[in-house]
C-alpha cells in the first residue's frame, strides 16, 4: 500500500533542493508531465524566489520541486502514469499552500520559460 504524501514528508526533501538539480531533473521529466504540471512547477520555483515567503513555506516548496526530480518516490517513476501521480500531489498540495503569492509577474516568467522548455 502507497505511502500517503503529507506537508511534513514533503519538507522533508527540503534539504535534498538544489538549483542544479532542479533544472537537469526538470529537463528530464517535462514530456513524463506535460506543460501544465510544469506550470504549476515553474509557478512553485518563481514564489520561491520571492522575498516576502515565509521560510516555512520556502522548504514547503524546496520540498516538493525536490521530490518532483528525486529518483526516491512514494511511487516509482518508471511506472507509466501512476508513477508521476505522487510528484503532482506534492506539487499541487503545496501550490494550494502558497497559491496567494502566485501573480502576474511570476504568471509571465513562467509563461516564457515555459515557451523556452517546450519550443
Amino acid at each position: 500500500m502507497a505511502e500517503k504524501i503529507s506537508l511534513e514528508k514533503i519538507s522533508g526533501f527540503s534539504g535534498k533542493f538544489n538549483e542544479s538539480m532542479f533544472w537537469s531533473g526538470l529537463q528530464k521529466v517535462c514530456s513524463a508531465v506535460g506543460r501544465e504540471v510544469v506550470y504549476k512547477v515553474l509557478q512553485l520555483y518563481y514564489v520561491l524566489q520571492k522575498d516576502d515567503v515565509a521560510t516555512s513555506q520556502k522548504a514547503l516548496i524546496m520540498g516538493a520541486l525536490a521530490y518532483l526530480v528525486s529518483p526516491i518516490d512514494v511511487v516509482p517513476d518508471c511506472i507509466p502514469v501512476v508513477g508521476w501521480l505522487d510528484d503532482v500531489a506534492a506539487i499541487g498540495i503545496v501550490l494550494s499552500q502558497v497559491s496567494k503569492y502566485v501573480d502576474s509577474d511570476i504568471n509571465r516568467k513562467v509563461e516564457r520559460k515555459i515557451d523556452e522548455l517546450f519550443d
